[in-house]
């Protein structure tokens, strides 16, 4: 497993991605280390060579890097329980990708719904403005769904 901390401690050429996000820590380092020996451990049946370490490594280093560790544990933790054989770096990654498409679409909607809340709200603003209606009386005349039933801002 020092193939870990050689590789990632290796100087090679890196892409200005990989410049621009902070290199792992040694504790990280230890850590994707000792995340591949417990992952080792449960598939006892299943040879990885050092040739396979050597090529998974870097592999498993740049996910860490650019997922994070926490959430690469998360996945792999998750793949053990659903995994008859060692996940390949391939299968790491696209479940990662799935969980970052997810949170971004959470918050793509989220961010949507703020949007939609703040425009209702200045819109409510403008029909008191115009119509010197309080703003319970304009929300009780609104008969949009999902805006129905709406109470006054204290």
């Amino acid at each position: 497993m020092q193939a870990i901390r050689e590789v990632a401690l290796r100087s090679d050429k890196t892409t200005a991605l990989q410049q621009s996000t902070p290199p792992l820590s040694l504790t990280e380092l230890d850590h994707v280390r000792l995340l591949m020996k417990q992952m080792k451990a449960n598939y006892p049946n299943q040879e990885l060579t050092p040739e396979t370490v050597k090529v998974w490594t870097p592999l498993w280093l740049s996910m860490v890097k650019n997922f994070g560790l926490p959430m690469f544990q998360a996945v792999l933790m998750r793949l053990l329980a659903s995994s008859a054989f060692f996940p390949q770096p391939h299968d790491i990654e696209s479940e990662l990708d799935d969980i970052r498409r997810e949170r971004n679409r959470v918050e793509r909607d989220k961010r949507r719904r703020d949007d939609q809340e703040r425009e209702f709200w200045l819109w409510v603003d403008e029909r008191v403005a115009d119509s010197g209606k309080s703003e319970q009386e304009v929300l009780d005349a609104v008969k949009i769904p999902g805006y129905i039933g709406r109470k006054a801002r204290k």
